[in-house]
């Protein structure tokens, strides 16, 4: 009679303990949520007031070139957006290696980003071995210039048509000289293509940037350029240099009696490059909206319009962010099919 009651309140103290732990559990992971909430906010916070400090944009171009003019035109007018200063660094060479590798390498908080061309990231790896893959290794913030590129030489050079320069090449080897902007660039990799197409032997000069390889243009230690309107688009107006063809798909409404590498039958070799702001990969979303809503408006603003336009850069279509991405990966798969065709792909 005794044991029965005896067992029934033990169960009944044992229900009672149990609805404690789960009060402490309850109380555990109602805890959590608001340290969570917390973090959140202070993540949100954060990323509201970026930045605090001057953010570092590292040029892949030589001073004086169309990336360094984009790049300081931009600082000027994105700086009073974001609230901080915008500090512009060259490091020229290795088709924007050092810049793109110095940034792919910082931290991923917004402070170090690039600008330059996508050659580097959607052609280069095609042919050489690259510090990195292809996009999936950067974070892509705001295309800011689409630049052409052309044939360019000398007004008084003999050298009227691409015709002319085929066959001054296949009658005097090795003697054709012509400055490109980088080794695998896309001026380099029109002539290579070409030389290979019509089996021809020429000199191939990379330099840091356009501006350099118009410089040696106009100093006679090449006898053509082949790169982009940034580095001579001032001269063409002054008639210092004379256009032999563009990359383009149709003709230029500037130059409308200069033909197309494609209507003269090099339909293979047309490609624009495009001038990228970019960063390392996975950085904060927040941050990357941030920086491309300013620079979109600071592109907007005339002074940006004005000086892009002046060097051949100017565009109406630029995109950013996801965009950006989608189309530089869609790059990287056109030009590995380009290099595979060219057989001039890594070895």
């Amino acid at each position: 009679m005794i044991t029965k009651p005896l067992v029934q309140v033990q169960k009944r103290t044992w229900r009672i303990l149990q609805g404690g732990e789960i009060m402490k559990k309850m109380w555990s992971i109602g805890l959590a949520v608001l340290v969570m909430l917390s973090v959140s906010g202070t993540a949100m916070s954060a990323e509201v007031n970026f930045p605090t400090k001057s953010i570092e944009i590292i040029v892949g171009m030589a001073p004086g070139g169309g990336g360094d003019v984009e790049a300081r035109m931009l600082a000027e007018t994105s700086k009073q957006l974001l609230g901080q200063e915008i500090i512009v660094v060259n490091k020229p060479g290795a088709m924007n290696m050092v810049a793109y590798s110095l940034t792919k390498n910082a931290k991923p908080d917004g402070y170090t980003l690039a600008l330059g061309s996508d050659v580097a990231i959607t052609l280069a790896p095609h042919q050489q071995k690259m510090p990195w893959t292809g996009p999936e290794d950067f974070t892509f913030i705001a295309q800011v210039g689409t630049l052409t590129n052309g044939l360019v030489v000398l007004p008084d050079s003999p050298l009227r048509t691409v015709k002319d320069m085929v066959e001054f090449a296949r009658a005097n080897p090795g003697k054709l000289s012509v400055a490109t902007l980088g080794k695998g660039g896309a001026g380099y990799l029109t002539m290579e293509g070409l030389a290979r197409r019509e089996n021809l032997k020429i000199s191939l000069v990379p330099f840091p940037g356009a501006a350099p390889c118009t410089t040696a243009l106009l100093g006679g230690h090449v006898t053509m350029v082949a790169a982009g309107f940034s580095g001579y688009n001032h001269l063409l107006k002054a008639k210092k240099v004379r256009l032999l063809a563009v990359q383009k798909e149709n003709r230029m409404n500037e130059h409308p009696d200069v033909p197309t590498l494609k209507e003269i039958g090099y339909g293979n070799l047309v490609a624009d490059v495009y001038h990228v702001v970019i960063g390392p990969k996975n950085m904060d979303k927040g941050i990357v909206s941030k920086l491309a809503a300013a620079f979109k408006k600071g592109m907007e603003n005339p002074a940006y319009v004005k000086a892009n336009t002046d060097i051949a850069m100017h565009d109406s279509n630029f995109v950013f962010e996801d965009k950006l991405a989608a189309f530089m990966v869609q790059a990287y798969k056109q030009n590995g099919a380009l290099i595979k065709e060219l057989g001039m792909g890594v070895k």
